[in-house]
């Protein structure tokens, strides 16, 4: 008796699994998307903001600090950025609240 009872909790997890395990994977590739889709639209429009920036006399935004601004765990992403932001926060700045900007 047991062993069909678990048989039918196996299959019962099988069946729900079948149909639940494509829209898992199917939404984990889709956020995948959206996410380098959503990064790829900050990189542009941060070149495009400080291509302006610079036409106006003023320093260009820091990437890694807009890059922290946009995404922390992104901007640790990057050796450059880790780095940077590292160093911030071991000096006690948060690179949330820095206006650091390239020279």
């Amino acid at each position: 008796m047991r062993a069909r009872q678990f048989l039918l909790g196996v299959l019962l997890a099988v069946m729900c699994l079948e149909g639940c395990a494509p829209v898992l994977v199917g939404g984990l590739i889709w956020k995948s998307r959206k996410s380098k889709e959503e990064k790829r639209i900050f990189l542009q429009e941060l070149n495009r903001i400080n291509l302006e920036r610079e036409k106006a006399g003023l320093d260009p935004l820091d990437k890694c600090i807009e890059m922290y601004h946009f995404d922390p765990g992104w901007a640790r992403t990057s050796a450059d950025c880790k780095t940077k932001i590292d160093s911030l926060i071991a000096a006690g700045i948060q690179p949330d609240l820095t206006k650091v900007h390239h020279k």
